[in-house]
């Protein structure tokens, strides 16, 4: 099928690189000289690298020394996570998180647990929102990180982050009249909600936050926002030349950072227009998609969602064989997060929220992105009636 005709609706994986960034970047490859070194060449480079963290900082309303370039959104988290709560192990850390976070926050903290850190779940309710009152109860003396995602990228619910981070500040104050010196992180992976929800790290109390430019149109390049003050608490993953504070030592990807830097700016910009425009086109499909699947069963919260995620089970149907038809056909669409798409276990996520294994294995998750037309959730929804009858007959 020609490439031009197929239809993409798997954004939450991936998305293309706009042409304004693409063009951004080539002209910043020209910046081949490495930003530590004194000479002409280097300065340039060097004043193109702190020109785009200065951009992200102020898109993000923080300061530019409190920008870490990464390679991406799972390193970001693994900094993160590791980063805070290593230097506590011996002394019984403790970490909350929830059982529908993605692996790449997930994984690390199931190190943690093998360096003989403890860790709990925080409960969620069938729309994968977090109780906040177990949240609270959970945490102890010796808690140092909470990580909770601003939204899911599997199945679009958005937690109440800011409520989470005003518990965080009362439980710091609380220890400072204890004479508790255990500090406490609340680390945000808020990759999927870029471009769909205000980004104010001051506003959501967070210490840590991780983005990616991977979903916003931009480089594979992820950024981790650390607090002033707690940069010094954390333990780097890697070690070498002492770039970024000794934090994330290494050469700086100077084109990838000016591309993620316009790729953010595009995104705030649009923001507004693209929820609006993404939220219509996503409640019209979930209401056909009814229509023709009356047993279908949306995942996620119904209500608080970001705006271009739909993921639904179909009982009776496998999610895999769905996929494959769909492709066939021409449509690009995924049963889950990317990270799992070779796994044969169904979604953690789906289990958590209280989907049976059967039912995990039925579901489907569409994404909408900037490409994303009316006319083809129309084309969408008429190949996918035609594979749900083409199924039902094998």
């Amino acid at each position: 099928m020609n490439k031009n005709k197929r239809i993409y609706l798997d954004y939450a994986a991936a998305t293309p690189i706009d042409e304004r960034v693409g063009v951004a970047m080539t002209q910043a490859w020209a910046e081949f000289a490495n930003p530590d070194t004194p000479y002409q060449e280097g300065r340039s480079a060097s004043a193109a690298l702190e020109q785009a963290k200065k951009q992200i900082g102020n898109l993000l309303s923080v300061r530019t020394d409190e920008i870490y370039i990464t390679s991406g959104a799972t390193e970001s988290d693994n900094l993160a996570i590791l980063g805070a709560v290593r230097p506590h192990v011996r002394a019984g850390a403790h970490v909350i998180t929830v059982a529908t976070e993605h692996k790449s926050v997930l994984t690390p903290i199931h190190q943690l647990e093998r360096e003989s850190a403890r860790v709990d779940y925080a409960r969620v309710d069938s729309g994968g929102v977090v109780d906040l009152d177990d949240l609270t109860d959970k945490i102890g003396d010796s808690t140092v990180l909470v990580s909770v995602a601003y939204a899911s990228s599997e199945i679009g619910t958005i937690q109440p982050l800011a409520k989470i981070g005003t518990i965080i500040k009362k439980v710091r104050e609380s220890r400072v009249k204890q004479g508790n010196a255990t500090p406490l992180f609340l680390h945000s992976d808020c990759s999927a909600t870029v471009g769909l929800l205000p980004l104010s790290p001051a506003r959501l109390g967070v210490d840590l936050l991780t983005l990616t430019g991977s979903k916003i149109y931009g480089p594979h390049t992820g950024v981790l926002y650390v607090r002033q003050g707690v940069a010094h608490m954390l333990q780097p993953l890697t070690f070498g030349g002492g770039q970024q504070k000794g934090l994330r030592p290494g050469r700086e990807d100077v084109a990838s950072t000016v591309g993620l830097a316009l790729a953010l700016e595009i995104a705030e910009g649009m923001r507004a227009s693209e929820v609006e425009r993404l939220t219509t086109l996503r409640n019209r499909l979930l209401h056909e998609v009814q229509q023709l699947s009356p047993t279908c069963l949306l995942n996620g919260s119904p209500t608080h969602r970001i705006a271009n995620n739909l993921n639904i089970t179909l009982p009776g149907f496998n999610g895999e064989d769905l996929v494959a038809h769909l492709d066939a056909r021409g449509i690009a669409i995924a049963t889950g997060a990317a990270c799992a798409a070779a796994d044969e276990v169904p979604s953690h996520v789906l289990l958590a929220i209280g989907r049976t294994a059967d039912e995990a294995q039925s579901s489907l998750r569409i994404t909408l992105g900037r490409q994303t037309t009316g006319e083809q959730i129309d084309r969408f929804l008429l190949i996918y009636k035609q594979v749900l009858a083409r199924l039902a007959t094998i």
